[in-house]
């Protein structure tokens, strides 16, 4: 089982069997381990969608403010 150590980080979640093992832990550590990776896609997704968001918010910004300058002159 996962002891609360210095080493331990959420990023070592996959780690070895060792013998004898509880199948209780096993399941624990399985489940951790899954919901990490689900965790790492739902967190690049976000990603993604920030950093286009924000070259979207350029552009639209860019175009707003050209169009204020030509009813402004």
């Amino acid at each position: 089982m996962i002891e609360d150590n210095d080493w331990y980080s959420l990023g070592n979640t996959c780690e070895h069997i060792t013998e004898p093992f509880d199948l209780d832990d096993l399941e624990k550590n399985v489940a951790r381990a899954l919901e990490y990776g689900r965790i790492l896609e739902e967190q690049q997704g976000l990603r993604r969608g920030l950093i286009f968001g924000g070259i979207i918010s350029v552009f639209a910004w860019l175009a707003l403010g050209v169009m204020l300058a030509n009813i402004l002159k």
